[in-house]
C-alpha cells in the first residue's frame, strides 16, 4: 500500500463524530480490524519503524531506504508501538508481541545511530545507491551502514517517549524488553536534562524545533 486509503463510511470529517455504517455488526468491525492489522508488517522496515509512505509493494529493502525521506517516522513509530503494547495487553496475540519486539528495535536505532545516549533522529534507514532522497541523510558513524534523518522535534520526542513508557508498562512477558523500554526512557531523560531542555543533534547542535520550554510568546495558545 503505497498511498492512505479511507473508508467511504468513515464520517465526516475532524470534529465529527464517527460511527460505523448502518447495520454493521461488532463481528464485522473486528473482521476489518483484523485484516488491516494482518497487512501490517508490510509497512515496518527490517530496522524496526513504520513507514507511513512507500512506493507500492516495497521491499524491505526498498522500506528501509524509502522511510529516510520521511520526516515524522519516530512520532508515527512511537504511536504505533504503543498501540502494539496496549493491544497485547488486552488481547495476548503473540503477534503483538512480535510487532512491539521490532518496533522496540527501531526506537532504540533511532538514538543509537547518534552514538550519543538518550539523543534522537527523526528516521533511520538504509540508503539504495543510486537512487535519491528527499530528505538530507547523514551516515552514521555508531551504527555501520545506517543513514539517518538529524533535526529531530518535540513531536518526535511525544511519539517515541510514549512508545517506549507503554513498552515498559505492559511488555510483562518480556523482562528484557521492559528493562530496555526502561533505560531508554531513562537515557531520554537524562540527556534532556543535560540539553538544558532542548533538543539537539549529534554534533549538539539545538535542532530547529527542539525547544521545550512551557510557553511561547508568538503562540495564541502560549503552550507548548
Amino acid at each position: 500500500m503505497g498511498m492512505t486509503t479511507f473508508d467511504a463510511d468513515a464520517g465526516s470529517g475532524p470534529g465529527k463524530n464517527i460511527w460505523p455504517a448502518r447495520g454493521r455488526t461488532d463481528a464485522q468491525l473486528l473482521e476489518k480490524a483484523m485484516r488491516i492489522q494482518a497487512r501490517m508488517w508490510w509497512h515496518i522496515s527490517p530496522e524496526g519503524l513504520l513507514v507511513e509512505m512507500h512506493r507500492p509493494r516495497a521491499t524491505p529493502t526498498q522500506l528501509s531506504h524509502d522511510v529516510l525521506g520521511m520526516g515524522d517516522t519516530a512520532i508515527w513509530s512511537g504511536c504505533y508501538a504503543a498501540s502494539q503494547a496496549c493491544r497485547w495487553h488486552v488481547t495476548r496475540d503473540p503477534d503483538a508481541l512480535a510487532q512491539m519486539r521490532r518496533l522496540a528495535n527501531g526506537l532504540r536505532l533511532l538514538s543509537d545511530v547518534t552514538g550519543v545516549s538518550g539523543r534522537l533522529t527523526r528516521t533511520v534507514g538504509r540508503r539504495i545507491p543510486g537512487e535519491r532522497l528527499s530528505r538530507k541523510a547523514v551516515a552514521s558513524t555508531a551504527q555501520s551502514g545506517l543513514d539517518f534523518v538529524p533535526d529531530v522535534s518535540r513531536d518526535q520526542l511525544a511519539g517515541v517517549t510514549l512508545g517506549w513508557f507503554l513498552i515498559w508498562k505492559y511488555a510483562d512477558a518480556d523482562p528484557d524488553l521492559k528493562a530496555l523500554a526502561a533505560r531508554q526512557l531513562t537515557a531520554i531523560a537524562v540527556r534532556l536534562g543535560q540539553d538544558k531542555l532542548w533538543l539537539r543533534d549529534w554534533k549538539g547542535r539545538k535542532t530547529e524545533h527542539g525547544e521545550l520550554t512551557t510557553k511561547i510568546p508568538s503562540s495564541p495558545i502560549g503552550t507548548n
